[in-house]
């Protein structure tokens, strides 16, 4: 197996996944000068121009990895602009929703008090 670097920067380059094509490396990289965040850049296996992503990035298996996906919600929750103008917020009220129902079923064990320490002992 031969490695090859595929860019070169001072900036550290991390391989995240593949081109929809599969022919390409989707990799995370801190190297434009004008942004002090970290973006998402792709290259060809045979090396060649490093571009930035215009599209979803596909893994070979056809799987969305990058771009236009957020985090997918574990619940999700009506946003009603009603509410929201009473001052109400519907996903910190399902949060809290959960959470106590989570805290019914399996209740926190009581810690016990340890003994108050004598310091006067002798020993």
């Amino acid at each position: 197996m031969a490695v090859a670097a595929l860019t070169w920067h001072p900036s550290s380059d991390s391989a995240l996944g593949w081109t929809p094509d599969g022919r390409g490396i989707l990799f995370a990289s801190g190297r434009t000068a004008y942004s002090r965040f970290v973006e998402l850049f792709t290259v060809n296996l045979d090396g060649g121009y490093v571009s930035s992503p215009s599209s979803d990035v596909w893994s070979p298996d056809g799987h969305c990895i990058a771009e236009n996906i957020g985090i997918i919600p574990d619940v999700e929750v009506e946003l009603d602009p009603e509410l929201v103008r009473q001052g109400k917020d519907p996903q910190l009220d399902k949060a809290i929703e959960i959470v106590m129902d989570e805290l019914a079923r399996n209740p926190l064990p009581k810690p016990k008090r340890p003994a108050y320490p004598d310091h006067h002992k002798k020993k």
